[in-house]
């Protein structure tokens, strides 16, 4: 984890020791808790072309994208990023992970 990461202006621990207030809130807590680069990460696809899947990546893996990511948007550690996708998909997953990996101030709310 990156030292730079905060969400909804708070540290990870600060953020991870709130009482949940949704499903999504304590999802998002579950995966901070449990990020490490031992770790296998888990990833459903969405389905939207074709069958949904199940997915396995690496730390490495993850990082190698979050690297791209972070380069094409040209962003810096500390950068406001805005998530609000469902936690249960690749997408909404890897925006955790990118923020996490490359430092950035998330910030999560819900789509509307």
């Amino acid at each position: 984890m990156h030292e730079d990461f905060s969400i909804n202006g708070l540290s990870p621990s600060e953020y991870c020791n709130q009482t949940p207030l949704d499903e999504r809130m304590k999802a998002v807590q579950n995966e901070i808790l449990s990020f490490s680069e031992d770790k296998l990460f888990n990833f459903q696809s969405s389905g939207t072309t074709g069958k949904p899947k199940q997915l396995q990546f690496s730390f490495n893996q993850l990082k190698a994208s979050s690297e791209i990511t972070h380069k094409a948007f040209n962003l810096s550690p500390k950068s406001k990023v805005l998530h609000a996708l469902p936690m249960i998909y690749v997408a909404g997953k890897m925006m955790l992970y990118r923020s996490l990996i490359m430092g950035y101030d998330l910030w999560i709310t819900e789509a509307k």
